[in-house]
């Protein structure tokens, strides 16, 4: 079995940084939203499909030269604040089954995230990007095309997933997934949440992994 990872708030400690920054660039504009609020409704999403929906609340020009400032201010505070989800390293170090990473953020930005803190070796090449397919999620394409360029079938890959658009694209790809709730973002309510959009389960340790994934897949090993 495949295991595929979302890396923004279940490799990395991130979604809580970029909700910060980007409820404080929002305000700035006058839009007055606080970080739990952008956490809850945005995470998981676009940059610019965020920003083109702030935008459009404030009745405003979407302009690629605010945007780019929104971003180059996440990216800098990434350089001094990222750090990986607690337990994390412990799991990939262990974890016997063949695993990649499926997520929207861009590619050159996620392996630069994965660099600075230390997991891209984990990985390798195996790092796939929503900027690789046609549709981010909550479409399933870039769970199919992680799998694809894996050699899994859908039915045979299971996904961690903490975001409510990803887990509705892994249930699209006809993938089992599983939430997880233990980055900084996750508010009150948000396990019922990923349920109700199709997690068979959920979980808030990363020390917790093995357990948890092995009540759901025989095929889950330790090496």
């Amino acid at each position: 079995m495949l295991v595929i990872f979302d890396c923004d708030g279940v490799l990395i400690d991130s979604e809580v940084i970029a909700a910060k920054i980007g409820a404080d660039f929002a305000n700035s504009f006058g839009h007055p939203i606080t970080a739990q609020e952008s956490a809850v409704r945005f995470s998981g999403k676009q940059s610019r499909i965020v920003w083109e929906t702030i935008c459009e609340e404030l009745g405003i020009e979407f302009k690629e030269d605010d945007f780019r400032q929104m971003q180059h201010n996440v990216h800098e505070a990434y350089k001094t604040e990222l750090k990986i989800i607690d337990g994390i390293d412990e799991v990939l170090q262990n974890l016997g089954n063949k695993f990649c990473v499926a997520s929207t953020t861009r590619l050159e930005q996620l392996k630069t995230n994965l660099i600075n803190v230390g997991l891209i070796d984990f990985f390798g090449e195996n790092v796939f990007s929503a900027s690789q397919v046609e549709r981010p999620k909550p479409a399933p394409d870039v769970f199919l095309y992680a799998a694809k360029n894996m050699g899994y079938d859908p039915e045979d890959c299971l996904v961690i997933e903490d975001s409510i658009f990803g887990v509705m694209g892994a249930c699209a790809a006809n993938m089992k997934v599983i939430g997880f709730l233990g980055g900084g973002h996750i508010t009150q309510g948000h396990d019922e949440a990923l349920r109700s959009v199709g997690a068979i389960d959920t979980f808030e340790n990363m020390r917790d992994f093995y357990e948890i994934t092995s009540k759901h897949s025989d095929k889950i090993t330790r090496r």
